[in-house]
Parts: C-alpha cells; sequence; structure tokens
C-alpha cells in the first residue's frame, strides 16, 4: 500500500491506478485500493467518485477513522456539510493516530461551523507534528473564528516560523489588528506580493491584506488601488456572466405554484433566517439574537438550498441558479421543511430557536415561507455603495463561486 501512496503524492496517477487494480483483484474486500482510489479521484475533482470510493473503504472496514475522515471531506467539498460533520463525528469515536486525519477532521468540523470541536483535533494533529504550518494556520483560522483572537495571532505566528513566506497566515494577522505607522508589515507584504504575482490565490490573499494594510493608514487611495491589484487576476480566471446573474434574480422573483390539498402537512418548527447581501449586519444581528439563552446560532448554513436542488434534481452543477429556482416553483415544501428540521437538529443544540446565518436565502424566502411556515426571516439591507464597496473590500472564500461578484 505503501508503494501506491508514493506514487499518488508523485502525481503517478496511471500507475497507481493499475496496483490498486490489482490489489482489488487479488482481494475484492481489501479497503485499501479503494482508499487509494478514492484519493485519485479527488485529485482529480471527481468529487462524486471519490465520495463512492471512500465510502465503500468505510464499509468494508468501519473502524478506521482515515476512511471516515475521507469521507467527511468530499461531503464538505460537495457543501453537504450535515453529513460531513456526521461522518467526522462517526471517525472522531474512532482512535485517530494520524496528524492528517486529525486536521483533515477539524478541518471538516470548522466548515460545518462546529469550531467548538474542530479546535481539539487541530491541536491534536499539532501535537503528532508540530512542522507542517498549515496545521497552525488552520488552527489560527478556526480561534478566530471562535472569538479567541490572542490564541489566534500565537498560531498565525507559528505559521510563519514554520514558513515565512505562507501569505494567508499574513492576512490573518492583518485582520487581527489595526496596522499602525510604527506597526505594519507593509515592506514585507509588497516584496510577497512580486514574489508571488503569477500566483492568483497568492495575489488575492496578499493584495487584501496591503488594502487593508494601507486603509489602516488612512491612505485610501491606495487602499482602493491594491483592491483591484488583488482581484485582477481571479477576476480573469472566474469572470462573473451579467446575463446569468440577472437570469437568476429573474427566477427568484418567478411565483411559486399554488398549493393543492394534498400537500405535506407543515412542520411546526420555527428557525430564524438572517439573509441579506453578505456585509450587510447579518453578522451582528445573528450575534444579537444568539445572545438570547433560548437561541443558539447554527452558522451560515447551506442546508435549505441543498435541499431545493436535491428535490428537483436539476443537471447544472450548481447549486444555486435560474434552472433549479424555476424548477422549484412546483416543489412539494412541505417534505423539504420535514427534511430541513431533521438535518439541523443536531445543529440547533437542542435551543428552542436557532438562526440559518447563509446571507443568500433571500434567494430562497418564499420557499422558506412555504417550507416552515413559522419560521421568521430578518432581512437586512443596507445602502447600495456601502454595501457595493464593503463586498469588495471583503476577502470571501474562493471555494464559492456565488461570491465571484466581489
Amino acid at each position: 500500500m505503501n508503494k501506491v501512496l508514493k506514487k499518488i503524492h508523485g502525481k503517478q496517477y496511471l500507475e497507481a491506478h493499475g496496483l490498486c487494480l490489482e490489489m482489488i483483484r487479488r482481494d475484492v474486500n481489501d479497503p485499501h485500493p479503494y482508499h487509494a482510489l478514492g484519493l485519485i479521484a479527488f485529485e482529480h475533482r471527481n468529487f462524486s467518485k471519490a465520495l463512492e470510493l471512500y465510502a465503500r473503504a468505510a464499509d468494508l472496514d468501519p473502524d478506521c477513522a482515515q476512511y471516515w475522515a475521507a469521507k467527511a471531506q468530499v461531503l464538505s467539498v460537495l457543501g453537504r456539510q450535515n453529513e460531513a460533520r456526521e461522518a467526522a463525528e462517526t471517525a472522531s469515536e474512532l482512535p485517530v493516530s494520524d496528524p492528517i486525519t486529525a486536521d483533515t477532521l477539524a478541518v471538516v468540523f470548522s466548515r460545518a461551523g462546529f469550531h467548538e470541536r474542530a479546535i481539539p483535533f487541530f491541536h491534536q494533529a499539532i501535537s503528532l507534528n508540530p512542522q507542517p504550518a498549515n496545521f497552525h494556520y488552520n488552527l489560527g483560522a478556526s480561534l478566530q473564528f471562535a472569538g479567541r483572537f490572542e490564541d489566534a495571532k500565537a498560531a498565525y505566528l507559528a505559521t510563519l516560523e514554520r514558513d515565512s513566506g505562507f501569505f494567508k497566515a499574513f492576512t490573518g494577522l492583518v485582520g487581527l489588528e489595526k496596522q499602525t505607522a510604527d506597526d505594519n508589515k507593509l515592506d514585507l507584504l509588497l516584496s510577497l506580493f512580486d514574489r508571488h504575482c503569477t500566483d492568483g490565490d497568492a495575489c488575492l490573499h496578499i493584495g487584501h491584506a496591503i488594502a487593508k494594510t494601507y486603509e489602516d493608514l488612512g491612505d485610501f487611495e491606495q487602499s482602493f488601488l491594491w483592491l483591484g491589484r488583488a482581484k485582477e487576476k481571479h477576476a480573469k480566471q472566474f469572470p462573473v456572466n451579467l446575463a446569468d446573474q440577472k437570469a437568476l434574480f429573474q427566477a427568484a422573483k418567478a411565483p411559486l405554484i399554488p398549493e393543492t390539498s394534498s400537500t405535506t402537512t407543515r412542520s411546526q418548527a420555527a428557525p430564524i433566517f438572517v439573509v441579506g447581501l453578505p456585509r450587510t449586519g447579518t453578522t451582528l444581528v445573528d450575534r444579537i439574537l444568539s445572545s438570547h439563552p433560548d437561541v443558539v446560532a447554527a452558522g451560515e448554513l447551506n442546508v435549505f438550498a441543498a435541499l431545493v436542488k436535491a428535490a428537483v434534481k436539476t443537471s447544472e452543477n450548481t447549486v444555486l441558479d435560474a434552472q433549479t429556482l424555476l424548477a422549484a416553483t412546483a416543489t412539494d415544501f412541505g417534505e423539504i421543511g420535514e427534511q430541513y428540521v431533521a438535518s439541523t437538529k443536531v445543529l440547533a443544540r437542542g435551543a428552542t430557536r436557532f438562526t440559518d446565518k447563509m446571507p443568500l436565502n433571500f434567494f430562497y424566502a418564499g420557499m422558506i415561507h412555504r417550507a416552515l411556515p413559522n419560521a421568521r426571516i430578518i432581512a437586512l439591507r443596507r445602502g447600495a455603495m456601502d454595501s457595493c464597496l464593503s463586498n469588495y473590500r471583503q476577502l470571501f472564500s474562493t471555494q464559492f463561486s456565488y461570491y465571484n461578484y466581489t
């Protein structure tokens, strides 16, 4: 098996694939080749195939945390965060003895919004192998989300001790503290930007850190120019189709088909949806609400969108698109409401109410009302220019194409 993994790490995929098939011919119930084939599929972004192969490995050896972690990872990439968290929980109950598995589980938990579950696994990964810079960066990002800013700063500094060019750690550090004339990293960031000028992802992160520094220093013209430089390569790599954007908003306005008497009984659950463009105050409102003892913040969930997509089974490989919204106008939303409640039960952590703070759920407002009549939808609005500028200044995750407009 080590020979196969060495081939995969060396990107000798055809040879690795052949070795895996030989192993399966010798023993069809050996889980190792299925896991290895899953790694190959994952590397080639064939996530549905990777999921099938990882699940096969986990079925054959359900006591191996590594297989469950791999399954959780691909589910997370596919946006199926609740299923990913469940697979990670299964893995967490098994012995975890290697740092990669511990880090993978932590990343899955953090992406699902369970930072309190992620942080111990990040610490475990570091205790098993303190050398990889990305382990410390991942820990820092989760600590930052959890509001533990001093601990996050220490983790980012530990990242840079191991890799002085780890540009995402600089973005994290600059975002944690206001930069001053006497204490900033501008010269280093400028040199990093020149060094990584061909890497779109690096340009995005470093350029945003430079723009944030200039803004803190009061040089708003330079800050705005650097935002443009930061985004230039990504804007060319991931262009936004204005016609598709207009079609999406038009589809969201389409009336839902009237219900019939045979429609499924509606769930009585009453979650709170906080929606609006990003950077319009959704996080602030979410924190105000979740400060109440009966309300838990469940995070930015894509559960409702995923359930709609699964119900209509449209051909696009995106969850949110015009065809899906139009096809959903005739859906039985009672069933979706029941599925939503079942999928979010653990996330609610036993609270009377919970908030779902996925900003783009405004596209589904009518559907949410149909599926969950007792739900409350709080829509945040902000001045158009303020919203545009604030979105432009924000470094959003590049995993989600919905934010490419920024």
